[in-house]
């Protein structure tokens, strides 16, 4: 599940930059190109998909509630309640896929 683990550290950077440039109310345009720096990582997970795709389907639970485990810790934001809502919400959607993958 490596590159579906680079895709989500890149997601994460991203959200903690936008988090942290906001943190006064504004973003200025150094942390607008910080924002976008880290973006750029976002090209190389649309240009993966396939491959992430496929580390998702041929998943374990286990696998799937270990990457859920790491994103908590990967995961933060000043807000630790929007943090929360964020951590559970990733949670339930494993779950439901835990719960489709059971159905097939």
């Amino acid at each position: 599940m490596e590159k579906l683990k680079e895709a989500l550290t890149t997601l994460i950077k991203v959200v903690k930059t936008s988090d942290e440039a906001y943190s006064d109310g504004k973003v200025t345009l150094w942390e607008w190109t910080k924002i976008a720096t880290n973006s750029f990582g976002l090209i190389g997970a649309v240009r993966n998909f396939k491959e992430i795709q496929a580390e998702w389907v041929g998943s374990t639970s286990e696998q799937r509630t270990e990457l859920v485990e790491w994103f908590k810790e990967e995961f933060d934001l000043r807000n630790d309640n929007i943090e929360s809502m964020i951590e559970e919400f990733i949670t339930t959607l494993v779950s439901l896929s835990h719960l489709f993958n059971k159905v097939k």
